[in-house]
């Protein structure tokens, strides 16, 4: 059959992941986030961390899902915590650790590498 929507099934991953999360943190008696005390600047960065580091990468994993090989789009998920990492630089003024700059350079020459090789010849069993 045809794969999910690639927006339909980010959305669902963060709405049953927030589902959960607010049942865990309900059960243990810790609350959540206090969002009062957060302000309008604060509540946009925290949004758009949400957004950028999270919600992008998984809907970007979805959709390469669906035209790149399984290997591929696996390999993808590699770059999420150098996107985070970079988004949480700019948006908290954060210093990330000194081996970001290495390893996401190893990551993205990795992907490049995975990107430029040739397809894997797949022989099919004879009867």
């Amino acid at each position: 059959g045809d794969a999910p929507p690639p927006l339909g099934t980010a959305v669902l991953t963060f709405a049953l992941g927030s589902a959960l999360l607010a049942a865990g943190l309900a059960a243990a008696g810790t609350p959540p986030l206090p969002l009062a005390r957060l302000d309008a600047r604060g509540l946009a960065t925290l949004t758009a961390l949400g957004v950028v580091s999270t919600f992008v990468p998984t809907l970007a994993f979805a959709v390469a899902s669906r035209r790149l090989p399984p290997v591929t789009s696996s390999a993808t998920l590699l770059l999420v915590p150098v996107v985070s990492a970079l988004a949480a630089a700019l948006a908290l003024g954060e210093l990330p650790s000194p081996w970001l700059l290495p390893g996401g350079a190893l990551v993205a020459l990795g992907l490049l590498l995975l990107a430029r090789a040739p397809a894997p010849i797949v022989e099919t069993p004879s009867d």
